[in-house]
Order: C-alpha cells, then structure tokens, then sequence
C-alpha cells in the first residue's frame, strides 16, 4: 500500500485520487483529460482558485473561455487554426502547412494582444534564415498590410518572430474580448494573405 502522505496524495472518492502537490497547470490538463473522457463540455463547468484569502476565476479557466469565443471567428476567416481546441495557454499557434515550426501565433494576456508569425524550427540558425528572408520583403509587406509591424530577430534564442500587437486591450477585462476577437481574426487574415504566399516561395 502506497504512503499517500509521503506522495501528496489524496483520496477524493472510491478509487479516485488526486496528486495535491502538482502545479495548478497539471491539474488542469488532468481535469480536461477527464472531461473529454466522459465528453464534458469544459464551458459547462467554472473553475476557481483560491489565492489567500481571495477567490478568483482561474486564469486557466479565463484563457480557455477567450479561446472558445475566438475560434469560430477566426476560422471563417482562414482555415489555419480550423483543427485547434481552446487550451488553457495565453498563446495559441498554427503551422503554415510550409515546414514545420513556421507558425501563426495569437497571444492574449493581461499585459497584450498579439497576432503574427513565428520563426520556430529546432534549429536557432533555420529560423535567422527564415527571419531574413521574410524581413526582407518589410517594406513590401508592411505597404500591404497598411500598418507597421513589431519584427523580433532574436540572435541568442531559438523563436524570431513578427507581430502586430495592442496593449490597451486585457483578458482579465472580459467587456474588452469582443474587440481582442475582432482585433485577432481580422488580422491574423490580412497576415496571412500577405505573408502566406512569401512562406510558400522561400
């Protein structure tokens, strides 16, 4: 018989047990494993955290919301994200079906609002490449899409990448998604009308 004790273990039910010392974040994917087993919606229940002694909504459960209003958008605008789930991450990645690591990327935290491309191949030297040869083509890009673009070549780190971000827009703010929705969907299409033809000629 196991030492529940010594291994942080709890017993919740008959033959049901939890790892109490697992990260919030583990939890989580255990609890949608679950949900999916027994094919739960996951907006169908709320998650809270209790942090001291105030209770807030997960912000596992609060990204996971913003990803279910913000797919069904995005995707009758382009058919990249069409096989993703809503997760519990504040990014979210698409391949651009040239080679693997070339990504579409949305983020969404309390901090920003992002859609854009990243350079991310295991290969740190592949993706400077790849960066230069996209950056190259800026001006003709930028012209195209009517806006400037944030360009991160990150010499010392794995993940370039290009990204047209807001800052006045927060998921803790949930009156703020349906701009954040409009915000990312638009965008991420003109990206990609712009910037998929350049991926697939490189």
């Amino acid at each position: 018989e196991h030492d529940l004790e010594f291994w942080k273990i709890q017993k919740v039910n008959e033959d049901v047990f939890v790892n109490i010392h697992s990260s919030t974040a583990d939890k989580l994917r255990l609890l949608t494993s679950c949900l999916e087993i027994y094919h739960i919606p996951p907006s169908s229940i709320q998650i809270r955290v209790k942090e001291g002694a105030v209770e807030t909504e997960g912000r596992h459960h609060l990204r996971r919301r913003f990803w279910e209003k913000l797919l069904p958008v995005i995707n009758e605008l382009t058919p990249c994200f069409s096989n993703r789930s809503p997760s519990w991450d504040p990014w979210m990645t698409a391949g651009a079906g040239v080679r693997g690591g070339l990504e579409y990327r949305l983020y969404f935290s309390s901090k920003i609002c992002s859609t854009g491309f990243q350079f991310n191949t295991r290969d740190r030297e592949e993706n400077l490449r790849y960066f230069d040869a996209v950056f190259a083509r800026r001006d003709e890009i930028e012209s195209s899409l009517g806006v400037e673009l944030s360009w991160e070549r990150n010499e010392n780190q794995r993940l370039s990448m290009v990204n047209l971000t807001r800052y006045d827009l927060h998921i803790d703010i949930e009156n703020e998604w349906e701009e954040a929705v409009t915000f990312m969907s638009e965008w991420h299409a003109k990206i990609h009308a712009v910037l998929q033809p350049i991926l697939e000629n490189l």
